[in-house]
């Protein structure tokens, strides 16, 4: 029995002894605190093992356990380190030993404890120790790991049992030393759980293998008398042995040598002996012995060129210099080739020339060749007409190749012979425009090669020319349609136009160009190709400008500044002081000067003081001219003109509400009139008189104001009344004619209005005869002689149309058109005969009408105001003109003058800003207002401009006229209305809602004429006339919103009226006016400031500019300055210009200005410049117009006036 058994043995009957003799049992001892209790039962405790339980080291034993009391069981281990037993009761065996196992059951209710204990032995594993496999073969001088296995902990020993024959290491690595037997030992240690294990591998030792390889491998090649080294070799160190088969051939020596001594093959074989390692070895291999080689070169090698004809002597040479040399060509029949190599070349082509020599006893045969590129000889090909060539549609052209020795045929070719045609004779057709190339080509023959020569001909369209006759730019206006002449050229194109600026003008098809702006553009007109003309174009640069010219200029005492409207740029414009100047030799007139419009305002020198200025303007073959003048006659109503020995004069008329008119104006151009008579009293004044000229005199009668005299005058000037009471009845709007040297009067109004139906007629204008009476004249009807009748046009028939009547003789009177398209209305109106027909203006409407033969009537241009009545409508001087009369649109009567224009009417005489009348300025929010008050609202206007000559038309206000004062304050304009009680109110204008009545009354009394400004940022109204009863008001008052008033105070100072105010230097001043005390009038010269306008300071009692009413205080350019007015002393009216530089001591800066006499004048000053408008009372104390001055003493008046080219 093995000692490791025995042993465990005898630990065992120990442990059973030790169990014997108390383990198992109860105890007889009760506990020490017993207590009589119920009686517990035994219990036993079932384990599935029993007896000594046997175990190996790593075992794991599951088992099972049960007993009757209640609780867990209880598991123990004597010694864990041998056996563990978890609360489940799996044994688990850790280490070789003995031990015992203890389960305990506790007591309960019922069961008393009880106690199981059991021996457990845990015996070593074996080892499983083992190779992979038993027997194993190796070959001497190899290693190689075997592979070996145990489950033992301790690992493996290995060892060979004869180390001479194989080795193994620790790692079980075999290393064989010799062919033989021997036996691996693979041993496991014995370990804490495993016992020691051992087992064996037979193995076998043999010699390995081995192959011989050979440096030439075992074909090797040489050429006799060659010596070859074909080593062999291997691993083995056995003794080598070399053999040959035909040692004729090739002998080999024993290092394995090779001599080749005659062409052929031999066996060679090759042997190695064994050794301790290694078997013996064999191979055999074939050694080849070629025939040395032998090679022939030409002289001349690789590829020849040559020409036809020629002879090459080119021979082979040989490298052994034996056996003779054969040659051979690849085409005898373009070549021959002699025995020596002379090679003779017949035809062109590609040879190959081979030369070739026989193998001999030691040498190979060889070969060698060459090739011969052979060519024809060149030859070159010109045309008799060198170059490219340019040619016309249907041109005809020659041009033959010729050149070279060849025989060969000369051809011709076109790329396109719908371009160009060419024929076998080089002749070419040129049939279409482009371009392509001829080409002749010459055939090749034996000896020649071919020959080709191009050109390249380009075939043009025939040019052909369009050009515009006219003169470029053409200068022309917007709105007209022209077509310029067009010269069209040869060809059949079509013809299209275009414009480079649609915008300025377009043009159509048909070369109608339609001007629509002013600018510039060009006019292109392109033609096109046809199959024989090139396409073409021309072009035409146009410049259009509008057909009116608006002059705009400031006139002064010794020059204008002048600019004109912007699309009027680059029209010629001339100037001088001469009627009748030639435009291109402005130089031999008077301040004569030419130059193109511009952009920018321009001095100019003729039009300026009172001299009359004439402008001629000329654009291409539109021509305008412009008479200029400052003085002219005032708006009027009812006024009559007549002509007379070339001039055209203008009397009499109506300036309602201020009087009428008794002056008389002359025109050499119906457009500018110098007055000749300023007061015509031998006539009186005249509305709606007649007016003709008759034997070489102006013969003057009726009107609604008149008596029935009769005047005349020679010249418009002195006048002389040839009949005190004429046999006819009074009458205003007569019509007078003159035919076949009598003078004619016919019809007008009797005094209450009534038509008069009768015809006078005189031929001396003293002596009148009645000649027709009870006549059906239509009421107003006008009169005109045309086509040598006298002619009754328009006028209210009395059923409210009008009539057209005509007489032979002024006796008997034909109805010629009894409905005609215009009505009744056109009593208020004109007709003058222009252009041979005669027109009718109807005046109470815009209407115009003209006819050719006075029956048929058509509609002529509207006029471009709704209406304008009782004005003067005559022909002269190629111009169909209306003088002033009453516009719808006007705030008062007109001062303008309408011409005809051909398609439309415009006004040809200067225009004024505003009216004349009561026009008051204000400067404010960096702009000029202006404000002209009229009784009638309708009539009333408010315009507004930012430097005094562009001018916008704005809301106009309410109120009346004469209680309306006008300021700028707190950024707004503010109408303070004082007239009445019930009609006092501020209004402000606002831009969006025009004007705004503030709905609160100021506290100040009604009054007219108030002096009324702005100073210290409050607005001042100070006195004025009393429009009720008691005296007139000396209060002033004052408002810092313009709506609430607080009274100032009261002084004698403003007892008095017409005088003027203005602030300056921080101070109100007054000076100037009149009071009445007692019936007498009063004038002042003294001049008072106020700081707060209740303390007033006198600061001169008599200033040098002496008393005078109605004229201007204002502030300019830190000075104060005084201008106009009226005087009691001589009645007379100033012109004059002071300024101070304090308001006490002033100087007469300008006797005279070019202003004339100045009443009333309303001025501001906008940016260091004064504006002046308004004028009021006498007809000769007006500033007429619109005036500025940059100094205060120099006016420049504002002249707007159009021009129209035609």
């Amino acid at each position: 029995m093995p000692y490791q058994t025995i042993k465990i043995f005898f630990i065992l009957i120990n442990i059973l002894a030790i169990a014997a003799c108390g383990g198992g049992g109860s105890s007889d001892n009760p506990p020490a605190d017993e207590v009589p209790a119920v009686s517990l039962q035994e219990q036993t405790i079932n384990f599935s093992e029993t007896g000594t339980i046997e175990l190996q080291v790593g075992d794991v034993r599951t088992t099972t356990t049960s007993a009757k009391s209640e609780g867990a069981l209880n598991f123990h281990s004597a010694d864990t380190d041998i056996v563990n037993i978890d609360a489940n009761g799996t044994i688990s065996a850790m280490s070789a030993g003995a031990t015992r196992i203890t389960i305990t059951a506790p007591a309960d209710q019922a069961y008393k404890s009880a106690s199981l204990e059991l021996a457990v032995v845990v015996s070593k594993r074996p080892a499983n120790t083992r190779f992979e496999v038993d027997r194993l073969t190796l070959m001497a001088g190899v290693n190689h790991q075997i592979a070996a296995f145990t489950d033992s902990d301790a690992g493996l020993e290995f060892s060979s049992a004869n180390p001479e024959i194989a080795t193994v290491s620790t790692t079980g690595w075999i290393d064989t030393k010799a062919q033989g037997l021997t036996t691996i030992i693979a041993k496991s240690k014995e370990s804490a759980r495993f016992l020691a294990g051992e087992t064996t591998l037979a193995l076998t030792v043999g010699l390995a293998p081995q192959s011989l390889s050979l440096a030439l491998g075992t074909s090797p090649t040489g050429f006799i008398g060659e010596q070859l080294t074909n080593t062999a070799s291997s691993p083995g160190t056995g003794s080598f042995s070399f053999t040959s088969s035909d040692p004729t051939i090739a002998s080999i020596d024993d290092s394995g040598v090779l001599s080749l001594l005659t062409a052929g093959q031999a066996d060679i074989t090759v042997s190695r002996a064994a050794d301790t390692l290694y078997a013996s070895a064999e191979t055999n291999y074939r050694v080849t012995v070629l025939k040395l080689p032998a090679t022939l070169s030409f002289a001349y090698s690789g590829s020849l060129t040559k020409l036809v004809d020629e002879t090459l002597v080119n021979p082979a040479i040989s490298s052994t210099g034996s056996s003779l040399i054969s040659y051979s060509v690849s085409d005898p029949s373009r070549a021959t080739i002699s025995e020596d190599g002379a090679v003779t070349l017949l035809e062109a082509g590609t040879l190959v020339i081979t030369a070739y020599q026989a193998a001999s006893t030691n040498y190979q045969a060889a070969a060698a060749s060459y090739s011969i590129d052979v060519n024809r000889h060149p030859q070159s090909l010109i045309f008799e007409h060198s170059g490219d060539q340019t040619l016309l549609v249907d041109d005809l052209f020659t041009n033959i190749a010729s050149g070279g020795p060849g025989i060969g045929a000369i051809t011709y070719e076109s790329d396109d012979s719908d371009i160009v045609y060419v024929d076998d004779e080089g002749d070419i057709y040129a049939f279409g425009a482009g371009t392509t190339t001829i080409h002749a080509a010459k055939a090749a023959d034996r000896k020649y090669a071919a020959a080709t020569a191009n050109y390249s001909v380009t075939v043009e369209r025939h040019p052909q020319t369009i050009s515009f006759a006219d003169a470029t730019p053409l200068k022309t206006l917007v709105g007209h349609a022209l077509t310029p002449s067009l010269t069209e050229g040869d060809g059949t194109g079509e013809i299209s136009f275009s414009s480079s600026d649609t915008a300025v003008a377009t043009v159509n098809d048909d070369g109608e160009i339609s001007v629509l702006t002013s600018g510039h553009a060009t006019i292109t007109a392109t033609k096109e190709a046809d199959e024989k003309y090139a396409a073409a174009s021309a072009i035409i640069d146009l410049h259009a400008v509008p057909r009116k010219i608006s002059l705009t200029a400031w006139v002064g005492a010794d020059k204008s500044q002048v600019e004109f409207n912007e699309g009027a740029t680059g029209v010629e414009w001339a100037a001088s002081n001469t009627s009748d100047c030639d435009m291109d030799d402005t130089i031999a007139c008077t301040n004569g000067s030419k130059q193109d419009i511009g952009h920018f305002p321009t001095d100019e020198y003729s039009f300026k003081g009172a001299q009359t200025s004439y402008y001629q303007y000329r654009h291409g073959n539109f021509t305008a001219s412009m008479p200029l003048q400052v003085a002219r006659w005032r708006a009027r109503t009812g006024t009559k003109v007549a002509q007379l020995n070339g001039y055209l004069y203008l009397m009499g008329g109506s300036d309602s509400p201020y009087g009428n008119y008794i002056d008389v104006w002359r025109s050499e151009n119906g457009v500018q009139f110098t007055r000749i008579n300023k007061y015509n009293g031998s006539t009186g004044s005249r509305i709606d008189h007649s007016v003709i000229g008759f034997n070489n005199k102006l013969w003057l009668l009726g009107g609604t104001t008149s008596d029935a005299s009769i005047w005349s005058s020679a010249d418009g000037t002195s006048w002389t009344k040839e009949v005190i009471n004429a046999p006819f009845d009074k009458r205003s709007r007569a019509q007078m004619i003159v035919k076949d040297g009598l003078l004619y009067l016919i019809g007008g109004n009797d005094p209450e209005g009534n038509t008069l139906k009768d015809v006078w007629r005189s031929a001396d204008g003293i002596s009148w005869s009645s000649i027709a009476t009870d006549q059906a004249f239509p009421k107003e009807a006008h009169a005109v002689l045309f086509n040598g009748k006298i002619w009754l046009v328009g006028g209210d028939g009395g059923d409210g149309s009008g009539r057209v009547l005509s007489s032979n003789d002024g006796i008997s009177w034909n109805v010629e058109n009894a409905a005609p398209p215009f009505s009744a209305l056109s009593g208020k109106g004109g007709a003058a005969v222009f252009d041979n027909k005669i027109w009718l203006v109807e005046g109470a409407s815009e209407h115009t009408w003209f006819s050719a033969d006075g029956v048929n009537w058509q509609a002529g241009a509207p006029l471009p105001v709704a209406s304008i009545t009782n004005a003067a409508i005559h022909s002269f001087n190629n111009q169909l003109l209306i003088f002033a009369g009453s516009p719808s649109n006007e705030t008062a009567i007109s001062e303008h003058i309408y011409a005809y224009l051909g398609d439309s009417w415009g006004i040809v005489s200067d225009r004024h800003i505003g009216k004349p009348h009561e026009a008051t300025i204000v400067a404010g929010g960096n702009a000029l207002w202006v404000l002209t008050q009229n009784e009638d609202i309708n009539k009333r206007q408010m315009l507004s401009s930012e430097d005094g000559k562009q001018w916008s038309e704005l809301h106009a206000p309410p109120g009346t006229n004469q209680g309306g004062n006008f300021v700028y304050f707190n950024n707004a304009l503010w109408l303070i209305q004082t007239d009445h009680d019930d009609g006092k109110r501020s209004h402000y204008y606002d831009q969006n809602e025009g004007w705004v009545s503030v709905d609160h009354k100021p506290e100040f009394s009604a009054r007219t004429y108030a002096q009324t400004l702005v100073h210290d940022n409050r607005i001042w109204l100070m006195g004025g006339n009393n429009t009720g009863s008691g005296d007139d008001p000396n209060d002033i008052w004052t408002s810092s919103d313009g709506v609430t008033w607080t009274l100032v105070g009261s002084n004698e100072l403003l007892s008095r009226n017409n005088y003027t105010t203005a602030s300056f230097n921080g101070k109100l001043w007054v000076t100037g006016g009149q009071s009445f005390d007692d019936g007498t009038h009063y004038y002042h010269k003294d001049i008072h400031s106020s700081v707060d306008g209740i303390t007033w300071v006198k600061e001169a009692d008599n200033v040098p500019y002496g008393h005078r009413t109605h004229s201007e205080l204002f502030a300019q350019n830190d000075r104060l300055w005084i201008i106009g007015g009226w005087s009691n002393e001589g009645f007379k009216h100033y012109q004059d210009v002071w300024s101070s530089a304090d308001g006490k001591t002033w100087q007469r800066e300008l006797w005279s200005t070019n202003l004339g006499p100045t009443l009333l004048p309303s001025i501001a000053v906008l940016n260091g410049t004064a504006y002046l408008s308004r004028g009021n009372g006498y007809n000769d104390a007006r500033p007429y117009g619109f005036w500025r001055s940059l100094n205060g003493y120099d006016w420049d008046r504002l002249i707007l006036q159009d021009a129209y080219l035609k």
